[in-house]
């Protein structure tokens, strides 16, 4: 459609619901990335932190493996031959090929480039968007109730004296 391109992402088990998405699904976009805070005012940095995002809701799949033009249709075989379609075999879920607009298409490449990108499936026909909050260290700690490990106190090394 007008406005709209193809952008393909890379695709695996473990990011894209074990295989299950097929063309004409429709997925969730679920980004990782490092993020730090400074405090702008003093200058102080946070360190690093994984933090996870529901980017992107309700993207369309077009396609899923490698692109292939549609073929002519195959002459008629003559009786009791058998011939094999290719078509048949399953495709190999390497990317997966989404229809964004441009801009959407640019937060895809530098999600891919600068974190981990993984999809959530849709239920069929629900194209409802959500509201979600971002997940890191203290989302989890604090909504979970994860035990914080003991602060483990060190002493001092004893000073050396030279004689």
């Amino acid at each position: 459609p007008p406005g709209m391109v193809a952008y393909t992402i890379p695709a695996n088990e473990s990011n894209a619901v074990a295989g299950a998405i097929q063309a004409g699904d429709s997925v969730d976009v679920l980004v990782t990335l490092r993020i730090q805070d400074v405090d702008v005012r003093t200058g102080n940095e946070s360190k690093d932190q994984l933090t996870a995002q529901l980017t992107l809701q309700d993207v369309k799949v077009i396609g899923i493996g490698v692109w292939t033009p549609p073929r002519k249709s195959a002459p008629a075989s003559t009786a009791g031959a058998t011939t094999t379609d290719a078509s048949s075999k399953p495709v190999e879920m390497r990317t997966l090929t989404v229809l964004v607009n441009q801009q959407d298409a640019l937060v895809l490449k530098y999600a891919s480039e600068q974190g981990t990108v993984s999809l959530a499936l849709r239920p069929y026909n629900d194209h409802e968007t959500v509201t979600t909050d971002s997940v890191y260290i203290t989302y989890m700690v604090d909504r979970f109730q994860f035990a914080k490990p003991p602060i483990i106190v060190r002493a001092a090394p004893a000073p050396v004296t030279v004689k």
